[in-house]
């Protein structure tokens, strides 16, 4: 019976221990979490970036910027945020957001091939000037300056110098209408004196990495991909509903191209796939964006008798413009280059099924026939023939949305990484 007793008394003693160290655990946790907490408020960034949507608006480095910044302030960073305007907006433009994110538009006047070195100019002045405390600045574009005692990020997108690629493989490029601005050679020159400049580079994909190690002669070692992130587009019954209605899309099949109507991205290609369709099938093709090709598209698509099946937009804000990933049956975009591909995922994050190419950082996200259909560009044949495969085969398109979907959540939502980012940041000024 003494013995039992002993026993229990040990037991006992065992247990309490146990609860007391995992107590103690717990108390060591939390202290760490509030630790981090206050490292993170502590954090402050200067963001410089040509674009920074709604009051400059150009394309995904824009939206990059405008995610970044939302998240970043998510987490407890300030963040003083830099960018150009048009006088238009000069007086639409708070200059604070929420409790931790400042804005410093700069009014510039918008002159093809100008506007940039214009920005360049009154950025590096602007910071000269500017009486603010930030551990870093990270600019979001090639910047012509470094600013001084404070490390430098820049992000890469895409490269200038990798458009030389679409050149060799692509002549017909030439004939673009901004062809000078896109292939300039000079803005090439200052690309890869920007990169060099940069103390560090966070780069959207592997295929801009490896593009500047190979043909900028940059170390590996002062590059970090951390993939751009999106929020999943946001399905919203009665928006849908107006639009369908409005646009008269109720038993259509509906084809979605978002971006810039130039040729690079492949849109003049989507023309010549869809004049080939049969009249039997009962499609709208969506196009929102605007650009230099706008007026020949619709000149060509009158010549192919196939006008009454497009909708042009030109705009629209993200809470409309989620509404037409969740309208569309298929997202196309037969794109010769891109850094990312901010659109295409943007459709896979609403479960929609991509036909697109195997160019640049895409084959990165897309696995061909697994989660969205991969070609090769300047294939209007094979375009016409995968885009009628899938407008006519609905199990096909859910398999693919699904899977789309599943890559989309478990690689590019902002919440996962601009926790990489922020580690970025850290691990170079702790």
């Amino acid at each position: 019976m003494i013995f039992s007793l002993i026993l229990e008394i040990r037991n006992y003693s065992i247990k309490n221990i146990e609860i007391i160290r995992i107590k103690i655990e717990e108390m060591i946790n939390q202290i760490q979490i509030k630790e981090k907490v206050n490292i993170l408020k502590e954090l402050k960034v200067l963001l410089c970036t040509y674009e920074f949507p709604p009051y400059s608006f150009g394309g995904g480095a824009g939206i990059y910027a405008e995610g970044i910044a939302k998240e970043l302030s998510k987490k407890g960073v300030t963040i003083h945020i830099i960018f150009s305007i048009d006088h238009k907006y000069e007086n639409e433009i708070p200059r604070k957001i929420r409790n931790n994110i400042y804005l410093y538009p700069l009014k510039i006047k918008k002159i093809p091939g100008l506007s940039y070195f214009l920005f360049n100019l009154k950025a590096k002045k602007f910071i000269s000037d500017l009486n603010i405390e930030y551990n870093l600045v990270h600019f979001n574009y090639s910047t012509l300056f470094k600013v001084k005692k404070v490390p430098n990020f820049i992000t890469v997108h895409h490269p200038y110098g990798s458009l030389k690629i679409l050149l060799k493989e692509f002549p017909h490029l030439v004939f673009s209408p901004n062809f000078l601005l896109e292939y300039n050679p000079i803005i090439e020159y200052l690309d890869k004196k920007s990169f060099k400049r940069a103390d560090y580079i966070v780069s959207v994909s592997n295929f801009s990495k490896n593009w500047l190690v190979k043909n900028y002669d940059i170390s590996s070692r002062k590059i970090k991909t951390i993939y751009q992130g999106i929020e999943i587009p946001k399905y919203r019954p009665d928006k849908v509903q107006y639009y369908i209605k409005k646009y008269n899309l109720k038993h259509k099949r509906v084809i979605l191209f978002i971006g810039r109507l130039e040729i690079r991205k492949g849109i003049l290609d989507l023309i010549e796939a869809l004049s080939g369709l049969s009249p039997q099938i009962d499609y709208k093709c969506i196009i929102i964006g605007r650009g230099p090709l706008k007026n020949k598209i619709i000149k060509r698509i009158k010549s192919y008798n196939i006008a009454d099946k497009f909708i042009f937009i030109e705009y629209l804000e993200k809470k409309d413009l989620d509404c037409f990933y969740h309208i569309c049956d298929i997202y196309v975009q037969p794109t010769y280059l891109e850094g990312f591909g901010l659109t295409i995922v943007e459709a896979m994050g609403a479960s929609k099924p991509v036909i697109t190419t195997n160019t640049g950082a895409i084959t990165e996200i897309i696995k061909n026939k697994i989660n969205g259909i991969l070609i090769e560009p300047n294939q209007v044949e094979n375009l016409r023939e995968k885009i009628i495969y899938c407008l006519e085969n609905s199990e096909f398109r859910d398999y693919l949305g699904k899977n789309a979907s599943k890559t989309v959540n478990n690689r590019f939502i902002w919440d996962k990484n601009i926790n990489n980012l922020i580690e970025y940041y850290r691990k170079v000024i702790d």
